[in-house]
């Protein structure tokens, strides 16, 4: 006994709610004893194999530049995601000037387009990197002013906040430009924290976004990204009214009413329902509040966005 032609078997696999029923057929074969073309059954199961498009935005990312650990997980877990067969992996970094001046680094210009962040408008460039082979496509966001031309450490200028605000919504708008669509965009640290932000209120009403969903992962919890709410005022003009709201409601520490201050980490739980917090030794609230508690300890926090 043979199963159909690979086209036909496809045909009858390819939705996912068909996919157990084919296993099951499979199964109910062997313990007939009977015969399956290897290389149909290989094709087949190479089908049900989910695979992820992940594009994940960071800071800093070494061998790049790097700063701390940070750098270091974004050197190895796009890696180790890539490795798995059929994702397609995609990391994303601001294009600092220590990179730009870099010969080792061949990159091409893919696009040049201009960032709204509140009342301004940013130019914004896609730098490609050419040469590296290990399956995981990496890209730059190049902008002289925030990055490219800036002497010294990558973070303590005055307008940190603003910088990586425009990193986040510029990682947003380059999407479509680069022939990737993401399952998942994978957002690490304060810094990209705006981008669940951005994607709620500027993007899910296109269809392009509106099936992409996001991850957030905490790695060093001393570094909230501490600002006024201005912030959210002038990045996001009249959008901000919503998560200014939610962040108002949330417990004391993520919002000071009394100034309107609030960290980026605050802001990110504000972006959408958190349905799933890992590697957590106490409540998210309590590791971002108390943060010279025993909750400091913990390696990271993953917080994993419905929306």
């Amino acid at each position: 006994f043979k199963l159909p032609i690979p086209e036909a078997v496809v045909n009858f696999v390819t939705p996912m709610a068909n996919a157990n029923a084919f296993l099951a057929m499979f199964m109910v074969g062997m313990m007939l004893d009977l015969r399956i073309e290897k290389a149909v059954f290989k094709e087949v199961a190479g089908m049900l194999v989910l695979r992820y498009g992940i594009a994940i935005l960071a800071s800093e990312g070494a061998p790049y530049i790097k700063s701390g650990g940070l750098g270091d997980v974004m050197e190895a877990l796009p890696a180790a995601l890539a490795r798995i067969p059929g994702n397609e992996v995609v990391l994303v970094l601001p294009y600092y000037k220590k990179i730009r001046e870099n010969p080792a680094y061949q990159v091409e210009l893919v696009k040049q387009f201009y960032v709204s962040l509140g009342w301004r408008q940013q130019y914004a460039g896609i730098m490609k990197l050419k040469n590296r082979g290990d399956g995981v496509q990496v890209y730059f966001i190049d902008n002289l002013y925030y990055f490219g031309g800036r002497e010294g450490a990558i973070y303590g200028d005055m307008d940190d906040a603003e910088r990586f605000a425009f990193f986040s919504r510029a990682v947003l708008e380059m999407i479509p430009h680069i022939s990737f669509k993401p399952d998942i965009i994978h957002c690490n640290d304060w810094q990209t924290a705006m981008v669940p932000v951005y994607l709620n209120e500027f993007y899910k009403a296109d269809p392009f976004y509106s099936d992409i969903k996001t991850v957030f992962t905490i790695h060093n919890i001393q570094y909230q990204g501490q600002y006024g709410m201005e912030l959210l005022e002038e990045r996001m003009g009249e959008k901000a009214e919503g998560p200014m709201a939610v962040l108002k409601s949330m417990p004391e520490g993520f919002c000071n009413t009394t100034n309107d201050g609030c960290n980026l980490l605050g802001i990110v739980l504000a972006a959408g329902n958190v349905i799933q917090e890992e590697q957590r030794l106490c409540t998210a609230a309590d590791n971002i509040v108390n943060t010279h508690s025993n909750c400091v300890d913990t390696d990271s926090i993953v917080l994993i966005h419905q929306d």
